[in-house]
């Protein structure tokens, strides 16, 4: 390949969610719970979908680990550190009601300012997004690749696409993740752009 056309090439980065948690109203940040997983069929359409040739990444946790053993089996993951979701600090294992009980005010603050707020010992999306940053930088200073796969958090992928659109934080819930959606997002010599958002197979 020739100097000119590895700068035009497009790189392409697929961003999967993380199939469903156990209860949909638990907090799970980084604690290492288990998924509720789809039908195979769906893993099926979803591995149909990403492309062969890809490397592949994951967040560190048990639910992507799983995600992963069942979309490809047969194939290492390299673990991701900037790709952990948010840290809900001690939030985490508790479910959103039990919350909104127990701390209303700073439940509430936390919905209102999504970008800055943080559960107690928790961070902020703005901190997800300053280690999403540093993972888009990580691909921009490497060539070698031209398709990545990531199974990740909602909260990363949605902090990505802000960054990529350049919208703020706070519009970031606006971004419908569900579980074992596809985000896509591609780089070319013009910079980043965002192919497809919450696709389900």
């Amino acid at each position: 390949m020739s100097e000119l056309e590895d700068v035009l090439r497009t790189r392409s980065l697929w961003l999967v969610c993380h199939d469903h948690l156990p209860d949909d109203r638990l907090i799970a940040g980084r604690s290492d719970v288990a998924i509720r997983p789809s039908p195979r069929a769906r893993y099926e359409r979803l591995r149909k979908l990403l492309p062969e040739d890809a490397e592949r990444h994951t967040s560190t946790v048990r639910r992507c680990h799983q995600t992963c053993a069942r979309l490809r089996p047969d194939l290492e993951w390299t673990e991701q550190e900037l790709l952990l979701g948010r840290d809900h600090g001690d939030w985490e294992g508790q479910s959103w009601d039990d919350v909104r009980t127990a701390d209303p005010i700073r439940c509430e603050s936390f919905w209102s300012d999504y970008a800055r707020a943080t559960a107690p010992r928790g961070e902020s999306l703005g901190a997800v997004a300053e280690r999403v940053d540093a993972f888009l930088l990580g691909l921009r200073n490497r060539d070698e690749w031209t398709h990545l796969v990531a199974v990740t958090h909602p909260e990363v992928i949605r902090a990505l696409v802000c960054r990529v659109l350049q919208i703020p934080l706070n519009n970031a819930l606006r971004l419908r993740v569900d579980p074992l959606s596809v985000t896509h997002l591609s780089r070319s010599w013009s910079g980043w752009q965002v192919d497809g958002l919450n696709h389900l197979p």
